[in-house]
């Protein structure tokens, strides 16, 4: 079996560094739209004319919903960062020799940690939301 030529492990690191980041975008993408439903729902629910018992229920079970999803996200994209951090230390580790010849196949420096603060941060902050809700439902009724 013939060694992959630089080139090819470029290529190959490329790859899988952008697969791992349009993962974290889907993820991200369809966290939000459920959130967007789940808070539709909740509101839909509050304005209603169900009693008062059921509406704490109801919401009580819409924010721990809210807030699992928001755990299961993070607990992702947290994965996918540690892959991509892998892969960038893999490809430290060879660039030496060939940083002439090819770019750096991911963002340089504080830039590319700044843009992993929105896709770490807005599950979190979501979860935050409905856990609070979660606790204090009975203050809304």
């Amino acid at each position: 079996m013939k060694a992959p030529s630089m080139k090819e492990i470029y290529d190959a690191l490329a790859h899988q560094i952008e697969r791992e980041d349009s993962l974290v975008c889907n993820r991200i993408n369809w966290f939000l739209v459920s959130q967007g439903f789940l808070f539709a729902a909740a509101g839909v629910i509050t304005t209603s004319v169900m009693k008062n018992c059921l509406k704490i229920i109801a919401i009580k079970i819409i924010a721990f919903l809210g807030g699992f999803i928001g755990i299961i996200v993070f607990v992702g994209v947290i994965g996918a960062e540690i892959s991509i951090w892998n892969l960038r230390n893999h490809w430290r580790k060879i660039e030496s020799d060939y940083i002439d010849f090819f770019p750096q196949p991911y963002g340089k420096g504080c830039a590319s940690i700044l843009g992993c603060f929105p896709r770490i941060l807005i599950p979190i902050a979501l979860a935050s939301v409905w856990i609070y809700i979660y606790y204090n439902v009975y203050k809304i009724f």
